[in-house]
């Protein structure tokens, strides 16, 4: 009996480790995009077998230079988490950012967002 026990225990500890796993969603997220501000630095998954850092800093400058051409500055306080999802959705094209690019750019615009 205790064999048994012991034999589940260990394929189902095989089974869970052999999963694949998913990087757990934190402080905001827009769309299908984890975000986890520490230090201005996250992790976000694109899919399973890739990750990037994003950093808000570099989101900052980003913004400053490719945001602000076409329409000036605006500031990001001045939008909710909830809303900047499809604003960057659609500025995220037009100002042909990478997905690293728009990943950054959307850190910094959510740690900026008002409650």
């Amino acid at each position: 009996m205790n064999k048994r026990v012991l034999i589940l225990f260990v394929a189902g500890i095989a089974f869970y480790s052999c999963s694949p796993k998913k990087i757990s969603t934190a402080i905001k997220s827009t769309e299908n995009q984890s975000l986890s501000l520490v230090n201005n630095e996250s992790v976000t998954s694109t899919n399973s077998f890739s990750l990037m850092v994003v950093n808000a800093t570099e989101g900052q400058q980003i913004y400053s230079t490719k945001c602000t051409t076409c329409h000036g500055f605006k500031n990001p306080a001045h939008f909710t988490v909830k809303e900047w999802g499809p604003i960057m959705k659609s500025m995220a094209i037009k100002a042909n950012l990478s997905e690293l690019e728009k990943s950054n750019v959307t850190a910094y615009a959510l740690s900026k967002a008002k409650s």
